[in-house]
């Protein structure tokens, strides 16, 4: 009987260490939606959470909206951005794979930050159209709206793959691709 019980607890605690062990495919932080600027509703807020997590799914990038009052400069919004998403820890797969869009209501100011594979799908040109019609939605106050908007076209740009169209430029992969040092002389340019 000792012997059955002590290969019982062996197997218990091989499966729970094995089980605390497996990494997951997807971020580690599971809510896509952060409303900090209280400007969506809550039964709204469980919908847009829901598709989020959807595109997740579809895509294998995170798809992350959160938004803030924040009054973060223009000038600041892509460091601002860039941590806030690798500070909660963001991203899927080896690669950190994600896109999000922060909106500041204070400043008045959006900004998209793609990592990983999702880098290759967001053409500056894309990302211009998408923040033009996010804009948009929320410029007549439909906030429900812009945050639809922006998971459909994550999900067009993921089915369209990579843009090869003449006027492609990807400044976001050349950011990417920068060593440190060549980020320090970029800044003192």
């Amino acid at each position: 009987m000792k012997n059955v019980l002590s290969v019982a607890a062996v197997s218990l605690a091989v499966t729970a260490v094995f089980a605390l062990s497996v990494t997951p495919a997807f971020a580690e932080s599971s809510k896509k939606l952060t409303d900090d600027a209280d400007i969506i509703t809550s039964s709204q807020e469980e919908t847009i959470e829901n598709n989020l997590k959807k595109c997740t799914l579809a895509t294998g990038w995170d798809t992350i909206i959160y938004t803030n009052n924040n009054n973060v400069d223009s000038y600041d919004m892509e460091d601002y951005c860039n941590d806030y998403f690798d500070n909660h820890n963001y991203g899927c797969g080896d690669k950190k794979s994600g896109v999000m869009l922060t909106i500041d209501m204070s400043s008045r100011e959006m900004y998209i930050i793609t990592k990983g594979e999702a880098m290759y799908c967001f053409s500056d040109a894309r990302t211009d159209d998408l923040l033009d019609s996010v804009q948009c939605e929320l410029s007549s106050g439909d906030y429900d709206g812009a945050c639809d908007e922006f998971i459909e076209t994550v999900e067009q740009y993921y089915n369209a793959g990579v843009d090869t169209s003449k006027d492609a430029s990807y400044s976001n992969i050349i950011e990417a691709q920068l060593t440190p040092l060549e980020n320090v002389i970029k800044g003192f340019l």
